[in-house]
């Protein structure tokens, strides 16, 4: 299995968006995590020095679940 970041939650929680269609590209310092349409992205911590930092990706992709459908999502997004 791929690491993606040194926490072991934020690597399951990229794995299973990889699996639903995202795509990960792979940075200087950090990954960033695509949509399946390319419209949106992610920077990954590669190492979280927080410990709210998997509370916090997780909830930045559930933002961007929730807008990347939306019609002023495409305009805003890159």
């Amino acid at each position: 299995m791929k690491r993606y970041s040194a926490s072991k939650e934020i690597n399951v929680l990229v794995h299973q968006l990889l699996r639903n269609g995202w795509h990960f590209r792979q940075g200087g310092l950090h990954g960033k995590l695509y949509t399946p349409n390319y419209l949106s992205c992610l920077t990954v911590p590669s190492t979280p020095s927080d410990q709210r930092a998997f509370l916090n990706f997780r909830q930045a992709v559930r933002r961007l679940k929730l807008t990347r459908n939306t019609p002023w999502s495409r305009k805003y997004s890159k």
